[in-house]
């Protein structure tokens, strides 16, 4: 009887070797909205939320909300995840405090486009004295949220640092006067500007439920044609160097653009 004994138990002791190794090989596969996989081992799925730890590291345990993923791929097969959308707030409405200084009105409207990214069309009009202008673009956001999405459940895509790429385009009509010494007359003119805007800043986006708080500062470099005629003369053109707009102040093809500005969300 001790031959059989011994090949049940060998027999036992193999097929447990199978198990054990069938569970430590095993993994489990988070597929993000994003198109993001994560190699992890789940732990628990909720209502709301799935725990699963790193398979390097089983001590730590992370929470990711459902509405982030896809899909979970288990031995099993595949389970899809069904929830209703978490960001039903992305878009947003602003509009800039500082260009109240300067007797401007600067928009913008954002909306989420990619997780991590978004656009910003701006639209900026001005009279100040005896200029006028309007300038008109958009900024291409993105937010550095990526490291903490894998841990962070429910957290706010347009929250946090951002840097964005701008591109705009600017028309300005200025009337100025030129004096001629020789006869003691002012002879007015007009100046009419076309500028191409283009730069890279970095900013700061806080976000508390409805109301939205953002702040950023771009280096800008402008090229554009200035075309300038007096009352008794022919127009004439040339190039464009310095470019005002609200509290942006331009010379020499560069300068800085400091904006602060306040919005709601939907």
């Amino acid at each position: 009887m001790r031959p059989i004994n011994t090949k049940l138990s060998l027999l036992f002791m193999i097929l447990l070797s199978l198990c054990m190794s069938r569970f430590v090989n095993a993994q489990d596969i988070i597929i993000l909205k994003n198109g993001e996989e994560l190699d992890v081992a789940i732990k628990s799925i909720g209502n709301d939320v799935v725990q699963y730890y790193e398979r390097s590291d089983s001590t730590v345990t992370y929470s990711l909300n459902k509405s982030l993923i896809d899909a979970i791929e288990k031995n099993a097969g595949t389970l899809p995840i069904k929830t209703k959308p978490l960001y039903d707030k992305s878009q947003q409405a602003k509009i800039d405090i500082f260009s109240f200084f300067d007797l401007s009105l600067s928009l913008s409207y954002e909306r989420m486009v990619l997780p991590y990214s978004s656009l910003q069309a701006n639209v900026i009009f001005y009279n100040k004295n005896r200029s006028k202008g309007l300038e008109i673009g958009a900024d291409y956001r993105i937010y550095f949220n990526r490291a903490r999405l894998k841990r962070t459940a429910g957290y706010d895509l347009l929250h946090g640092t951002y840097t964005f790429l701008r591109l705009h385009y600017g028309y300005q009509k200025d009337l100025f006067s030129n004096f001629r010494q020789s006869t003691f007359t002012r002879e007015n003119g007009i100046r009419k500007n076309h500028l191409v805007i283009s730069g890279l800043g970095l900013g700061k986006q806080w976000q508390y439920q409805n109301f939205t708080i953002d702040i950023n500062m771009s280096y800008l470099y402008f090229l554009g044609r200035s075309r300038e005629q007096l009352e008794s003369g022919k127009p004439f053109t040339v190039p464009l160097t310095a470019y005002t707009l609200g509290i942006y102040d331009g010379r020499n093809n560069k300068g800085v653009n400091l904006n602060f500005k306040i919005g709601f969300q939907f």
